[in-house]
């Protein structure tokens, strides 16, 4: 029954944690969450660090991809919408675009880098790829929390979610979950758009909370 354990927050892709300083600014009782941060990009570690020993948030940063076994991947962090390119056909679009794009990227992110990776985009140049660290995403969370506890879920994947959640499915991790909040990232992956909603049905199915959230972290 939710309410009977501990509550925990499980943020995967958290960027530079611009989304969770809003959670925790509009949470009354953010301090009685456990809140665990998981991010690969080596660019957005400082920032989500320093809001860990910056505030009164109990936060695990965990510098690793979610994925399904432990191991490296690799991961494209400069990706190719900032430098004014299609997702979809690799085209280049106009130099207005271009310009439009890198000012929003800074605005949203700050000027010495983006805050995204994703596995599935071509890399831009060999300086943008790097191997990072990947960890089975489903262990952890079964090591981490139990039936009991309230567990709500936000992953902005860049793409990875599709194999995430059929690996919490299969194994029936997923029942852990009490509230998944999903950014689908198809626009990285355009031959699985459907699949957004299936897992919408499997939710309602499984009697966990679900919506799609955008710009700002979903409140539990």
């Amino acid at each position: 029954v939710p309410g009977r354990g501990k509550r925990v927050l499980v943020s995967v892709g958290a960027g530079r944690g611009a989304a969770l300083r809003r959670w925790r600014r509009a949470t009354r009782d953010a301090a009685e969450w456990r809140v665990h941060a998981w991010e690969a990009d080596p660019a957005a570690l400082p920032a989500l660090r320093s809001l860990a020993h910056g505030s009164s948030l109990d936060l695990a940063v965990h510098d690793a991809a979610a994925w399904t076994d432990d191991t490296r991947v690799r991961l494209n962090t400069g990706l190719a919408v900032a430098r004014g390119y299609d997702y979809r056909d690799g085209r280049r679009r106009r130099r207005w675009y271009k310009r439009l794009a890198l000012r929003w990227r800074q605005w949203r992110h700050g000027p010495t880098g983006t805050a995204r990776g994703s596995m599935f985009v071509e890399a831009y140049s060999a300086a943008s790829n790097v191997s990072v660290p990947a960890r089975d995403f489903s262990a952890w969370l079964q090591r981490t929390v139990a039936p009991h506890d309230t567990v709500h879920l936000v992953m902005d994947a860049a793409g990875a979610e599709f194999e995430l959640l059929e690996r919490l499915l299969e194994d029936g991790s997923i029942l852990l979950v009490d509230r998944a909040d999903i950014k689908w990232n198809d626009v990285f992956r355009p031959h699985l758009a459907e699949w957004p909603a299936f897992y919408s049905q499997v939710f309602s199915m499984l009697g966990i909370e679900n919506q799609t959230p955008t710009e700002q972290l979903a409140l539990p």
